[in-house]
């Protein structure tokens, strides 16, 4: 009995060992391997909600990331709920910054005469068109999507909209290839009716771009990794590390995508701590590297 008691404690201690060895070696469990951190995720303690929109406000605040103040806006599913918890002036300050929901809610509130604007159909116009001749990225895509929708102040044109979208892709605009990636990976070129391409396109269409640090690349291989898009298979620990090849760079989209996927769970940091989260703030501390 004693040796069958001996032989079971064995056995069991084998099945922890390799399930331990097989969550390690799975390219989609985030904790795995050495990328991962090197810890479990069952030791892991997750942040609360609240914690979790603490920190959402605080890079709102302190930062200025474009992804939590999309999320906040996004948060409210009302019109009233925009006006009374974001605040006409804030997305005021927001859509002056490029911020694309911010910019897109004010537009939609000058057209439409709603989120506190009076209707002003001249004054949206002008200001999408003003910050396009700037080259604003968030004017670009809600340019590109109207123009090849037929939203707004535009008349469905397709063609003009692909050539839009490719002249502004010349300039390595962010919008504008992120755009592109999309109509490219789609049966029918998207709403930007593109020649069929497919994922494999779209795929080196991004590396070309990633190779110089494009944000809008960046973006889209981040999600294409996370998600199993563009060519890409999904593979969160590669979506991790590649985030973090560039975050030590001092990439500050790569900064933006980190510090958007350790507070949401996206991009292979699902199940981070605010231990995690508070050592990321501790390294984009200017004194470590000068962003680029």
């Amino acid at each position: 009995m004693k040796f069958l008691s001996t032989l079971a404690s064995l056995t069991i201690l084998v099945i922890m060992f390799s399930v331990l060895s097989a969550a390690a070696e799975d390219p989609n469990n985030p904790y795995g391997g050495a990328a991962g951190g090197g810890h479990a995720a069952a030791a892991a303690t997750p942040l609360t909600e609240e914690q979790r929109q603490g920190y959402i406000q605080r890079f709102i605040d302190e930062y200025g990331h474009q992804w939590a103040v999309a999320y906040r806006l996004d948060q409210l599913d009302s019109e009233a709920a925009v006006v009374q918890n974001a605040g006409h002036a804030f997305i005021e300050h927001w859509a002056e910054q490029g911020n694309q929901r911010a910019l897109a809610t004010k537009t939609i509130g000058l057209w439409s005469g709603t989120y506190g604007y009076q209707q002003n159909r001249d004054a949206a116009r002008h200001f999408i068109e003003a910050r396009v001749a700037q080259g604003d990225p968030a004017a670009i895509s809600f340019e590109a999507r109207a123009l090849s929708r037929g939203q707004f102040w535009h008349r469905r044109n397709p063609a003009a909209a692909r050539v839009f979208i490719d002249q502004w892709v010349t300039q390595g605009n962010a919008a504008a290839i992120e755009e592109k990636t999309t109509a490219l990976s789609l049966p029918r070129g998207g709403f930007y009716e593109y020649a069929p391409a497919g994922a494999a396109v779209a795929q080196n269409f991004i590396e070309a771009w990633v190779s110089q640090g494009n944000p809008g690349a960046l973006q889209k291989k981040a999600n294409g990794l996370w998600l199993g898009l563009y060519g890409y298979e999904r593979n969160l620990l590669l979506t991790r590390e590649f985030i973090d090849q560039w975050v030590a760079q001092g990439n500050q989209k790569a900064i933006e995508l980190k510090a958007e996927g350790l507070v949401l769970g996206q991009y292979g940091y699902e199940g981070a701590t605010e231990t995690d989260i508070e050592e990321f703030i501790n390294y984009i501390n200017p004194a470590h590297f000068v962003m680029k």
